[in-house]
């Protein structure tokens, strides 16, 4: 996977594959856009009418909860950042995935403005949040030369969920399979939930702060079982040579 690769100036022995499996990220990061973005940004023309039919509530209150969510996905940034820059790209996907989903699928069991407030809009555009920063920064970490061209390709995603997200999703809502709207939005949180999958592919490299951090805790706490082990050997040896010195004093 390293083969031809890059050298990571940054990271002593560290390989930017610039291709190999790089590719697969980008198109896990594609596929994380299109199903984030398309949905974020799709919300309000799929999902406003019927839910101000069914909780008999205004535009205005209805269009706060599409809102909210990209709101919070983007103001959880800072946070992202710290929570990927500590546990890396992977785990800070799957969680955020877990999330999203977990909001989107308790939103169908409940119809309530706030509690949609809550659920879509806090709780999903939380997970949204962790998804959203690790799937442009994994990318990143795995091209140095062909860089801008992965990222290019992996935000097209958002363009394309966005075309086909408002497109797809007022046939679902309208097949007599599902209960309005709401099935509509079980649907989604099983789609979010699919990100789990993309974030799993999201295999961490040695340059990547989480990892040095990483090899950085483990090389103390060797030390620290070292410097044990010594200090033990010390002190068995002493109380070894404890009871000698009476007898060489006689």
């Amino acid at each position: 996977m390293t083969s031809g690769g890059n050298t990571n100036s940054a990271v002593p022995g560290a390989v930017v594959p610039d291709g190999g499996w790089g590719w697969i990220i980008v198109f896990a990061s594609l596929m994380i856009h299109f199903i984030m973005d398309g949905i974020t940004y799709s919300m309000g023309d799929v999902f406003l009418r019927p839910m101000m039919g069914n909780l008999n509530k205004t535009r205005g209150p209805v269009s706060t909860i599409f809102g909210i969510l990209p709101a919070i996905t983007l103001a959880t940034g800072p946070i992202a950042t710290i929570f990927t820059n500590t546990y890396g790209c992977r785990k800070v996907t799957i969680v955020g995935a877990c999330l999203a989903a977990a909001g989107f699928l308790a939103s169908y069991f409940w119809a309530n403005l706030w509690f949609y407030y809550l659920a879509i809009g806090i709780i999903g555009g939380l997970g949204f949040g962790l998804i959203y920063l690790p799937a442009i920064v994994s990318v990143g970490f795995y091209f140095e030369t062909k860089r801008s061209f992965a990222m290019g390709i992996a935000v097209c995603g958002s363009g394309l969920g966005t075309l086909a997200f408002p497109a797809v999703m007022p046939y679902i809502i309208n097949a007599p399979l599902w209960f309005d709207y709401e099935g509509a939005l079980l649907l989604e949180a099983a789609v979010i939930f699919i990100c789990v999958i993309f974030g799993a592919l999201m295999i961490p490299l040695p340059q990547e702060p989480s990892e040095i951090r990483r090899v950085e805790r483990k090389a103390r706490a060797e030390a620290k079982r070292q410097a044990l082990k010594a200090g033990a050997a010390t002190s068995l040896n002493n109380e070894q040579q404890g009871p000698l010195l009476p007898t060489n004093r006689e």
